[in-house]
């Protein structure tokens, strides 16, 4: 049985933490203000992609994949990375640089939502990679920004299960160093993975996490209850053909999801806005989770999806950290300005415009803040063993946020 701590946090102002946190803390990266600031290291970058055969298809696999790391080099150029190919994004990273040679660094791993690609991960990946970890973000082939442009309902049917084999093929890819220097592998600690995603890479991490993959609920989605009992404005309710409904029943699909996605490598995972709960049993989740969700999700809202996943989850160190006014969108930056702003989202994912895109909601910017800092926290907790930041993760200090977010710190009983 689960219990709730359901807290309100209350004030101080985010980027100068006032009133928060040790400042004559001799560890720089210890200080609560430092969650939200760069730390020792500066952030290289590198860009590659990883290529396998996956079951059920007659040709390989190509993903894409950004890497994000610590180095101590600003003798390169600043990389120049793009969403979608053609708009810049706000990033601040060194091309080629070496690694740090202080590793070796434990990884973190980003998973995109349907529709979005490997380049949205760089607000957190480069606070990560600046306070010493390896960061990995996958472009899940089939679903990214450009394979949404025609319809960002069609998700081929694929994709639901290529996700986990994706991050399992990078992992395999980063352990051998992407076939870069020597010295990138043995700087890579690939069996300390703290792994995250937005929306449907929520559902990839659950899923890697040990979450059981519905086989029959999938079968139920896509082919025998397509379409019906569609409520008007349920913008996610569509039909699937029958090419996707087939291909459930291929013989090494069928295998595939007789079988769990867990990967022993990944030892904690984040969730921002996770979704396919139909699709995914949470309970067998056997990691610590971090859950954070905006109630104003439209796309995928917070009763439909939030509060089962938080249900299904049962580690004692699961972490609910919830926004009242947050929607889908919150969570990633294609809302600021300077990276799409609210009207370009109509070109690359119309259905989900607006939902988290307006003044109505907290600005994408301190969002991405304020889940780093959270992420980092756990991460930190997880794989490091850092205990300093326990009180906040159970809600007991305040971590500069303001009254309108509210966080659930799970407590469990036998």
């Amino acid at each position: 049985m689960k219990q709730y701590a359901v807290l309100l946090v209350f004030a101080c102002f985010f980027m100068t933490f006032s009133g928060c946190g040790d400042k004559d803390d001799a560890d720089a990266l210890a200080r609560p203000e430092a969650l939200a600031e760069r730390g020792p290291y500066t952030v290289g970058i590198r860009q590659t992609s990883v290529t396998y055969q996956p079951p059920g298809q007659e040709n390989a696999r190509n993903i894409p994949v950004v890497v994000w790391y610590p180095s101590h080099e600003t003798r390169s150029k600043r990389h120049k990375l793009t969403l979608g190919g053609s708009i810049q994004l706000p990033t601040r990273a060194y091309e080629k640089v070496p690694i740090a040679e202080e590793g070796p660094f434990p990884v973190v791993v980003h998973s995109h939502g349907s529709g979005g690609e490997a380049s949205l991960a760089y607000p957190a990946a480069e606070i990560f990679a600046s306070r010493g970890w390896v960061v990995i973000s996958i472009s899940h082939t089939g679903n990214t920004t450009l394979d949404s442009l025609n319809d960002p309902l069609d998700v081929p049917m694929y994709i639901p299960l290529y996700r986990m084999l994706d991050v399992q093929r990078t992992l395999d890819a980063a352990a051998d160093g992407f076939a870069w220097e020597e010295e990138f592998a043995e700087q890579t600690d690939v069996d300390n993975v703290f792994l995250y995603g937005h929306s449907l890479g929520g559902y990839t991490s659950l899923a890697i996490g040990g979450a059981t993959f519905l086989r029959e609920g999938a079968q139920r989605m896509v082919c025998d209850e397509a379409g019906e009992e569609c409520e008007e404005d349920d913008i996610t309710c569509g039909e699937y053909n029958a090419e996707a409904c087939a291909f459930l029943d291929e013989p090494d699909i069928y295998e595939l999801t007789q079988s769990s996605f867990r990967d022993a490598r990944v030892k904690a995972i984040g969730l921002q806005a996770p979704g396919a709960i139909g699709m995914i049993d949470p309970s067998t989740v056997e990691i610590p989770a971090l859950l954070m969700t905006g109630d104003q999700d439209a796309w995928l809202p917070f009763e439909r999806e939030a509060q089962p996943i938080w249900q299904g989850l049962h580690h004692p160190e699961d972490v609910w950290l919830r926004f009242e006014d947050a929607g889908h969108l919150s969570f990633i930056t294609v809302c600021e300005e300077n990276v799409l702003g609210a009207k370009l989202i109509n070109t690359f994912m119309p259905p989900v415009a607006n939902d988290g895109c307006n003044e109505d909601y907290i600005a994408p910017a301190r969002m991405a803040d304020i889940n780093t800092a959270y992420m980092v926290m756990f991460a930190e907790k997880h794989l490091l063993g850092v205990e300093r930041w326990d009180a906040y993760l159970r809600g007991e200090k305040m971590l500069g946020l303001t009254d309108d977010v509210r966080m659930n710190a799970a407590v469990h009983t036998p």
